[in-house]
């Protein structure tokens, strides 16, 4: 078994790490600017989903990638 610190562990850690303090810092600093913000009902969930999901935005591109190149 691989360690953490080492070789693709330490990628995979540093990825999860990474997703985890944007998907928990994001909507705070969202909420606190939205205090400032007039947006309507509408505009503020919506906006709220594209910052929730934002953390996951470069995993998705890297799996899609990925899949287009197989092989690499």
């Amino acid at each position: 078994m691989k360690s953490l610190l080492n070789g693709d562990g330490r990628r995979l850690f540093l990825r999860i790490a990474i997703t985890l303090v944007l998907f928990f810092s994001v909507p705070f600093v969202y909420f606190w600017l939205g205090r400032y913000w007039d947006l309507n009902r509408f505009e503020f969930i919506a906006g709220f989903l594209f910052v929730l999901l934002l953390p996951g935005l470069p995993w998705a591109v890297s799996a899609i990638f990925n899949r287009l190149t197989p092989g690499r």
